[in-house]
């Protein structure tokens, strides 16, 4: 049999759980909207931006930063209250497509949402219904094919990007 088990990536609490990952590629000298940030986004559809720089590289085995706070009494991981379910790198002219629990999808662009540092409490950026709550997060990548075509000045997707990630979050809905 196999002897590795491999390494501990991240030490985590009582309660606490993995919730994301992604790899953050930046490069130095990007600025404005080439510059990478994090988007975090919660269940109660609060979120924000904050620059890659504001997170220190951590060793293995380490305990990670705060992402986002939450006011007294908001977060909670029995269901009622809010709590963290995406962090997605995206850049400024990228656009994010969210999905909730009852199947309402809004597609907006990254740049709406404001940039803060890692213990601001987020804006809203998606109004829910009671009951519900935001389920995924898509990033959409901006196209830089972009034409003149008819589909393009109508908002349609320029390619199956869009369509593809409405798939997939309706697919994890089950």
């Amino acid at each position: 049999g196999r002897t590795s088990r491999g390494v501990r990536a991240m030490a985590l609490r009582d309660g606490d759980e993995l919730v994301d990952a992604d790899i953050i590629v930046d490069s130095p000298r990007a600025a404005g909207e080439d510059a990478l940030s994090v988007l975090a986004v919660t269940a109660r559809g609060k979120g924000k931006r904050v620059p890659t720089s504001a997170f220190r590289v951590q060793g293995r085995g380490g305990v990670g930063v705060i992402a986002i706070k939450f006011g007294a009494g908001e977060a909670s991981g029995d269901g009622d209250g809010d709590r963290l379910v995406a962090l997605r790198t995206c850049r400024a002219h990228d656009e994010v497509l969210l999905s909730t629990s009852k199947g309402t999808a809004v597609r907006q662009a990254v740049g709406d949402i404001s940039e803060q540092g890692r213990t601001a409490r987020g804006v809203l950026v998606q109004r829910l219904d009671a009951g519900d709550q935001v389920a995924n997060v898509a990033v959409l990548p901006r196209d830089d094919t972009e034409g003149d075509d008819d589909d393009a000045e109508r908002g349609a997707p320029r390619d199956d990007t869009a369509a593809t990630a409405a798939a997939s979050m309706a697919g994890s809905q089950t």
